[in-house]
């Protein structure tokens, strides 16, 4: 009984985890100041976001946190993105 409750509880917590990484990612992908951004998302279990990867401006990175933070579920971001050089 046990192992499974427990077992219940991770499988909600892995779930989740892809839930809120689908709407950052939906977020992102479809805004056009962030069509050539190549970004990784990744979720931590306390729904901290952590955003890696590379933007083509300041405005851009500015952007890409902002919509994640503003995403549902989402309680903290972590910036990791570089702007790339032209």
């Amino acid at each position: 009984g046990e192992e499974l409750r427990q077992g219940w509880v991770e499988v909600r917590k892995a779930v989740d985890k892809l839930g809120v990484q689908g709407r950052v990612y939906g977020r992102l992908h479809w805004d056009k100041a962030l069509v050539n951004a190549t970004i990784d998302i990744q979720v931590r279990d306390d729904h901290v976001v952590v955003l890696k990867g590379s933007v083509d401006s300041e405005s851009a990175k500015s952007k890409a946190v902002q919509l994640a933070q503003d995403t549902t579920g989402v309680s903290k971001v972590v910036d990791e993105l570089a702007v790339r050089e032209k």
